[in-house]
């Protein structure tokens, strides 16, 4: 995913959002999810807890994507951290954690997977996509464009996760 779309997703967002659970740091299991989200309330969603100060999402029941989808993953340095957390400043936004050494994870999905997440992107424009770690929403970004085979996992609301959270994640993702 080009770092344009990176920002885009993540721009978006100018409140804290939840960490990566932090149980053990050993933990060789990770349970990957990742789910469209409303912001209303509708039959048959799931409400979460809250991912900003003030606002909740509705999580639609199936996941797209779990630990089974993933073919590969593997662990960046996250660039754009740093803009992200000076526009979010910039907005007033006082609470914005120290994004000095950043990661994201890189996953690659299985040809369903990724036939999956373009049919419900593109009907999922302007709305969240909830990324679910060991059953916590981590990050909801809004839907700017179409993803196929590969995305981009960012922790943190969107100013990604230690090298730690990112390795540990990765490599359970990697397991088979």
């Amino acid at each position: 995913m080009p770092i344009t779309k990176v920002l885009i997703l993540f721009v978006g967002f100018i409140f804290p959002f939840q960490d990566v659970p932090s149980e053990q740091t050993t933990s060789t299991r990770v349970t990957l999810e990742i789910r469209l989200a409303e912001y209303e309330r509708s039959v048959g969603l799931i409400e979460t807890n809250s991912v900003g100060p003030q606002q909740k999402i509705y999580l639609h029941k199936e996941a797209l994507v779990t630990n089974k989808d993933v073919i590969e993953a593997s662990v960046v340095r996250f660039q754009a951290a740093k803009e992200i957390s000076e526009a979010m400043r910039s907005l007033g936004v006082k609470d914005v954690r120290d994004v000095g050494d950043t990661y994201e994870i890189k996953v690659g999905f299985t040809k369903e997977a990724g036939d999956r997440m373009a049919k419900a992107t593109e009907n999922h424009m302007g709305k969240p996509l909830a990324l679910l770690i060991d059953g916590k929403v981590i990050s909801a970004p809004i839907v700017s464009g179409t993803i196929r085979d590969r995305a981009s996992l960012i922790g943190g609301g969107g100013l990604g996760f230690t090298k730690d959270e990112a390795q540990r994640i990765a490599n359970a993702l990697n397991m088979k």
